[in-house]
């Protein structure tokens, strides 16, 4: 993943997320960790990482987030997160791969 990015919650648009390793119990591997983004929301548990996307903890496991908060890269097909929240209804979303510029507008 790109480093330097600063994801916004899919879910409080002007919240932007800040990074954090979370432990995960692994099915047949015991735990382990992954690093994601999470919202700045005190109630919200939402998160982005390159793999999952959008996604929650629930239960200890990767909850994925609805289709509406996906957006996928048209080069490389990874999650994308968003970038910008326009007050004119035109989100924008990036790509957080290395070597990628992958963008998409999308109206909301």
């Amino acid at each position: 993943m790109k480093k330097g990015i600063e994801p916004l919650c899919s879910l409080h648009c002007g919240s932007v997320m800040t990074p954090v390793e979370i432990a995960l119990a692994m099915p047949g591997e015991g735990t382990g960790a992954i690093m994601a983004f999470v919202c700045g929301e005190p109630t919200c548990n939402r998160f982005y990482n390159i793999i999952h996307g959008y996604f929650e903890i629930i239960a200890g496991s990767i909850s994925p987030s609805p289709a509406t908060d996906r957006r996928s890269c048209a080069d490389d097909g990874l999650p994308m997160y968003l970038a910008h929240h326009g007050a004119d209804g035109v989100n924008t979303y990036r790509c957080s791969q290395y070597d990628c510029d992958g963008s998409k507008m999308v109206q909301v």
